[in-house]
């Protein structure tokens, strides 16, 4: 059986969290922009404060590596959660 991607758990909990709040389509378009290399694309998105506070966490316990992945996996889930067709993402590092 294959582990699961780094970051699994902190994705769900975030898609769980932001499904709850009603926010998962914002959350979403968050993580999707921090994922994108161009600035002028991720400056129209506002900033879902469940992603910030993830991101925060994730820095402050010395996972800044994870984060990528962690939004990779988010918007992967988001985009199955919304119904959208998957996109491939260049952020994912295995």
């Amino acid at each position: 059986m294959d582990a699961a991607p780094r970051g699994t758990g902190y994705a769900a909990a975030l898609a769980d969290a932001s499904l709850r709040a009603g926010t998962l389509a914002s959350a979403a378009r968050h993580a999707r922009a921090l994922l994108v290399s161009d600035a002028a694309a991720a400056v129209d998105v506002a900033e879902d404060s469940r992603v910030v506070a993830l991101v925060r966490m994730l820095v402050g316990k010395g996972k800044a590596a994870m984060v990528a992945d962690v939004m990779a996996e988010f918007v992967a889930i988001c985009d199955r959660l919304l119904l959208l067709p998957a996109r491939p993402h260049a952020a994912t590092s295995y």
